[in-house]
């Protein structure tokens, strides 16, 4: 009978069907097996366009940390595998990420979770390597390892890819020409990673060779630079007119290796050295304003065919510039200050060692240099031999333009006299154009004060004029 009481069924209990104790069975439902686990509860998954989380940005900068510190392929591999699989709410946290060494990878990255159907990273497949260019003095075995990215051919345009790819060779090869092999090497490694088999690779190859020997190619020559006069005028204010009289850009080289060197310096047409200048030119007013152009310009040089300088001794090669009409030929037209900023790079055509061998010669980088650039009307002459007469005569009568210019003329030995001028008793109830130009000039000779206005101008003048 007992045993009969124990199987027979008992009526469920009401509910919602959840299993509970009944009332006085000894079975209690908080009760479990030892080695049960409980299952943690999932959340709701987060819409696309929610937005991040700081704990879901932290994760991704670790990421994007690990893809720029990584050694190998694999860890390439790995670090933009796992940010494609992030997915689409972290592509605007990708693109607001300023790097330019990881410029190419974030872009692939966005364009891989931003397809219509994406689909997790394919597997690692090897391409076929592309024979390497055979360079005199250089092994095959010196050109970089280049990983591939696990692309379909149909996962992108092609040829927008390729417009962008010869866009970047461009400016390898321009860096290659200023002498700066890292930043060449660097851009042209970066665009073989993002297209293994670009229609450039070959191009991009010789710019990796090149770049390595550029780097391996020990410093012989050291060089300076100076411009010659540093403030000249325009002949004509006129549209194209060139400089009053030719600036000279003088090159100092110096040997600095151990061994006798020979230049040769020209060749022929087309086989001459070349100074390439990096200019930025800026036109400026007593109002503040700044317009400014950049640009290059390649000066041939075809001085003397060669010249031979020893251990320790210098040589000056001088070029002249007559003026800037193909980097802005309404520059001359216009009653503002020009102010240019030189960079240059000397690219020799070949050199010789003292036994008459080949040796190569990475371009000769010089410091910058800055010449003022003034209207063909202006009154060089007299500014340069009476600066402070004509800086005064320029308040008397009004000239706003002409006190800011003079304020770049004046040497630092008259800059009290010059400042008492500006900040005079009268700054404060002056025309406002001559106001401004006045205050604009006081920022010129200290260098400070730009948002200053003529009260506190004169209060600062008279407490730090003893400085000057």
């Amino acid at each position: 009978m007992l045993l009969l009481a124990a199987c027979a069924n008992a009526p469920a209990p009401a509910g919602n069907g959840d299993f509970v104790a009944a009332e006085g069975n000894d079975f209690i439902a908080g009760e479990t097996a030892p080695d049960a686990v409980n299952a943690a509860p999932r959340g709701p998954l987060k819409p696309a366009n929610a937005p991040l989380t700081s704990e879901e940005r932290a994760n991704a900068a670790l990421i994007v940390s690990k893809l720029a510190g990584a050694k190998t392929e694999s860890e390439r591999t790995d670090a933009l595998q796992a940010l494609v699989k992030l997915g689409s709410r972290y592509a605007d946290y990708l693109r607001s990420i300023d790097n330019d060494d990881l410029a190419l990878d974030l872009l692939y990255v966005i364009s891989r979770i931003e397809e219509p159907t994406a689909a997790p990273a394919a597997p690692r497949v090897d391409r076929p390597a592309t024979p390497p260019i055979k360079r005199e003095g250089v092994a095959a075995e010196d050109l970089p390892d280049l990983p591939a990215y696990p692309d379909a051919a149909a996962d992108f345009d092609r040829e927008q890819v390729e417009k962008f790819m010869a866009n970047r060779l461009g400016q390898a090869r321009a860096k290659l020409a200023q002498g700066d092999a890292k930043e060449a090497e660097s851009i042209a490694q970066a665009a073989l990673v993002m297209l293994p088999d670009t229609r450039y690779r070959t191009d991009f190859e010789q710019v990796l060779l090149q770049s390595k020997t550029q780097a391996q190619a020990g410093t012989l020559l050291a060089g300076t630079l100076n411009v010659e006069p540093n403030t000249i005028r325009y002949a004509k204010r006129e549209k194209g007119a060139k400089f009053e009289k030719p600036l000279t850009v003088r090159c100092f080289l110096k040997n600095v290796s151990t061994q006798e060197i020979t230049l040769r310096l020209f060749e022929g047409p087309g086989r001459e050295s070349v100074l390439e200048l990096s200019i930025r030119y800026e036109e400026q007013d007593y109002l503040g304003n700044v317009m400014a152009t950049e640009g290059r310009v390649l000066l041939p040089v075809a001085a003397r065919e060669s010249v031979t300088v020893k251990p320790g001794e210098s040589y000056e090669l001088p070029v002249e510039l007559d003026g800037l009409n193909s980097l802005n030929a309404d520059a001359s037209k216009k009653y503002a200050l020009g102010v240019v900023t030189f960079k240059a790079a000397l690219r020799i055509y070949g050199a010789n060692d003292a036994e008459g061998k080949p040796i190569v010669l990475r371009p000769v980088a010089f410091p910058s240099r800055v010449a003022k650039i003034l209207p063909a009307d202006f009154d060089l002459p007299a500014a340069k031999t009476k600066p402070m007469k004509e800086l005064a005569d320029a308040l008397a009568q009004n000239r706003a333009q002409d006190v800011f210019m003079m304020a770049h003329l004046v040497d630092k030995k008259q800059y009290r006299v010059a400042g008492d001028l500006l900040a005079g008793e009268d700054l404060e109830t002056c025309g406002l154009a001559l106001q401004r130009a006045r205050m604009k000039a006081l920022n010129v000779l200290t260098g400070t004060g730009a948002a200053f206005d003529a009260k506190r101008w004169r209060a600062w003048w008279s407490e730090n004029k003893v400085k000057y």
